[in-house]
């Protein structure tokens, strides 16, 4: 396991194994505080901001990079990372807006209630 920082001991989502192509793919883009990657034209980003340190975004970024190769969809990694994210979030660092969570989840959302007559 990683930790998401000395400070933050959080452990991480497992890494790419050393020597993956994923370590050469995710990119660190120090101005926007995120690692990026782009897997069959699909852009991904996790930030700091929500993971809670750079080492923290660049391991979250390549566990997403494996999620894909595993075949998962967009959605699908975009909810693996928004749980690390809220896991990462619940030990001090924020964690995703609850909006942003609820628009990628695949479960129908309820009926409004009916105002009362």
């Amino acid at each position: 396991w990683a930790w998401a920082s000395p400070q933050m001991p959080v452990p991480l989502p497992a890494d790419a194994p050393p020597g993956h192509v994923a370590h050469q793919r995710v990119r660190y883009d120090a101005s926007k505080e995120r690692a990026t990657f782009t897997f069959h034209r699909i852009h991904f980003q996790t930030t700091i901001h929500k993971s809670g340190s750079q080492q923290a975004a660049e391991v979250l970024a390549r566990a997403c990079w494996m999620e894909f190769e595993k075949g998962k969809d967009k959605d699908d990694v975009l909810l693996f990372r928004d749980e690390w994210y809220e896991r990462l979030g619940s030990e001090g660092s924020p964690g995703p807006s609850s909006s942003s969570t609820k628009a990628r989840s695949k479960q129908p959302l309820p009926e409004p209630s009916k105002p009362a007559a």
